[in-house]
């Protein structure tokens, strides 16, 4: 355990210095969009601000298309793809959301393509950018909601929080996308009890993927066992 943790340690000062003065750099953004807006205006008129400020890749439902035309098509895509898709990219933005998808997520409902894809993000315990101008009750909706369904929507709002979401209004989301701390693939950690399982295996090499992370400590074993730890694409 020490020997994980102190390598993770490791790993995240440099990531703290690699990331140092990189605050205003242009980041990579998945946005899906498919639910309907109140205001279709502002949101077409803040993507396309966000377009220019940051490397969007975005897809989007039916509906949006003719708005969007460079957007592919959200139905179209599989759970793979957009599992893909949100791993490959630093931030994760759902621009519009329904008070249905924020049920969904508080109550881990993956029955459609944007709630699945924030329900994964939620499991692998990774934050993700919501707008919530039409899911929060405003102070002249307020006047007519009963207590019982704005205690439901804060109770729901409250949970996906708990569980990663990031809630925001339009008008901040570009300043709170680039103040979100980039999302980075996981590299593969290699302990000593893997190389020591390889041996024990018969295996004289331990191939791994380009950007594992192997601790001292499993390099020092795998001197010493004799198991050669060589990564994809490196000559045997």
């Amino acid at each position: 355990m020490r020997e994980q943790i102190a390598a993770l340690v490791q790993e995240a000062v440099k990531d703290f210095f690699r990331g140092s003065g990189q605050k205003a750099r242009r980041r990579n953004v998945l946005v899906l969009l498919d639910y309907e807006s109140l205001n279709p205006a502002q949101v077409h008129a803040h993507l396309k601000a966000l377009t220019a400020q940051h490397n969007v890749t975005m897809y989007a439902g039916e509906s949006w298309r003719q708005s969007f035309p460079e957007a592919r098509a959200l139905e179209e895509a599989g759970r793979k793809e957009l599992t893909e898709a949100a791993e490959a990219e630093e931030v994760v933005y759902i621009p519009v959301a329904s008070h249905g998808f924020l049920a969904k997520l508080a109550l881990t409902i993956d029955d459609e393509p944007i709630a699945e894809t924030a329900i994964a993000l939620q499991l692998a315990g990774r934050t993700f950018l919501v707008a919530d101008d039409d899911l929060v009750l405003r102070s002249y909706r307020r006047l007519f909601a009963r207590p019982a369904v704005e205690k439901r929507i804060t109770g729901y709002m409250r949970q996906a929080r708990e569980d990663g979401a990031v809630f925001t209004n339009l008008d901040k989301a570009v300043q709170r996308l680039g103040a979100m701390k980039p999302h980075e693939p996981k590299r593969p950690l290699v302990l000593a009890s893997h190389v020591e399982e390889a041996e024990r295996n018969g295996e004289t090499e331990l191939v791994v993927p380009e950007k594992t992370l192997v601790t001292p400590m499993g390099r020092d074993r795998a001197r010493e066992l004799g198991v050669a730890i060589r990564k994809e694409g490196d000559p045997s």
